[in-house]
């Protein structure tokens, strides 16, 4: 009996396989050292990576008093629990000619926000100034995509560029493509799937689409939302307006926000009846015939109608309105 219950304890469960592998053969050696290689030269691009655009560009976004993507994220980020990132070498070797754009440009992963599951689309600023590259798209796409399969509430963190504009030729046409966006943020929209914007930087044109499609907006002090920034409405028009004027975050709150005014009905005196018609002053009637200004009668004074009052105009939406600042609202738990 004793026997038989050691010789049960030392047998391996049926659905683990026992292995055969000499750990002091040369060639396990051989093998260990070259996968601790392969994983060593794995994180060291991966870290390569998460530095976006580089210590320089990294320096820039701080001096402009902004944190970056992943700094922002981190932040916003349940203490303690981490992002689990999607697609970190997307655009991997490619764009070069353009300086290279790592992850892509953009930052896509799951995290957890009062303890809920959330979908984070972030735009890394440090590299092209958060510009959408072909690649980018797509990247977003499959986060959209599979926020939609599971229906995951989804924030975006946005600061960005709009799109390269040296490559946009390859950004609009396919089905994949920047279009894509919108037209998932529509559907997340008809789906229930909650989707916060926080506008965190200058979005400018394509970059400007996306969050007003968004259930609601946030913007930070010195961010900016409008289709032609500064410099290209000046060199359009001539005009010289700086980014706050033309689209800060006081602009969008204090005047998109705004209800719009009732306007009065303006009304008129009316002749009384059987009165001569009054002179033009040619002398001829709107008839064509000739009459004398002594000749023409007093209006009567007619009691001017009160306008009905006017029902409450709602407040701009972000499905209505360019862009809408919404009272940040607690995350759903």
């Amino acid at each position: 009996m004793t026997d038989h219950s050691q010789h049960a304890s030392t047998e391996l469960p049926s659905n683990i396989l026992k292995s055969t592998v000499d750990a002091t053969s040369a060639r396990y050696e051989r093998n260990m050292r070259a996968m601790a290689e392969l994983v060593a030269t794995f994180r060291n691009e991966e870290e390569k990576i998460r530095e976006g655009g580089g210590e320089k560009a990294i320096e820039a976004q701080h001096k402009k008093g902004r944190l970056t993507a992943r700094e922002r994220i981190a932040l916003l980020l349940d203490p303690g629990s981490e992002l689990f990132e999607l697609g970190s070498y997307a655009a991997y070797g490619m764009y070069e000619e353009w300086g290279g754009a790592p992850a892509a440009g953009v930052i896509t992963g799951l995290g957890r926000i009062h303890s809920r599951l959330l979908m984070i689309i972030a735009n890394d600023a440090t590299v092209k100034a958060g510009a959408f590259f072909p690649m980018t798209a797509k990247k977003v796409i499959r986060a959209q995509n599979i926020a939609i399969e599971n229906r995951i509430p989804t924030i975006y963190l946005v600061d960005s560029a709009g799109v390269f504009l040296p490559l946009q030729e390859d950004v609009f046409p396919d089905t994949d493509d920047f279009g894509r966006v919108f037209r998932n943020n529509a559907v997340m929209s008809a789906m229930g799937i909650p989707q916060i914007a926080a506008i965190m930087g200058m979005c400018v044109a394509g970059g400007g689409y996306l969050p007003v499609m968004c259930d609601h907006i946030l913007m930070t002090d010195g961010s900016g939302l409008f289709l032609a920034g500064p410099a290209l409405v000046q060199a359009a028009i001539g005009q010289k307006v700086d980014a706050e004027t033309l689209g800060g975050h006081k602009i969008i709150v204090e005047e998109v926000s705004k209800p719009v005014k009732p306007t009065k009905k303006k009304t008129s005196a009316t002749p009384a009846s059987g009165a001569t018609t009054a002179a033009t002053p040619s002398g001829t009637t709107a008839a064509g015939k000739t009459t004398q200004a002594t000749t023409t009668a007093k209006p009567t004074q007619t009691t001017p109608a009160k306008p009905s009052p006017a029902k409450p105009v709602a407040k701009a939406t972000p499905a209505t309105a360019a862009a809408v600042v919404a009272a940040p609202t607690p995350a759903p738990k």
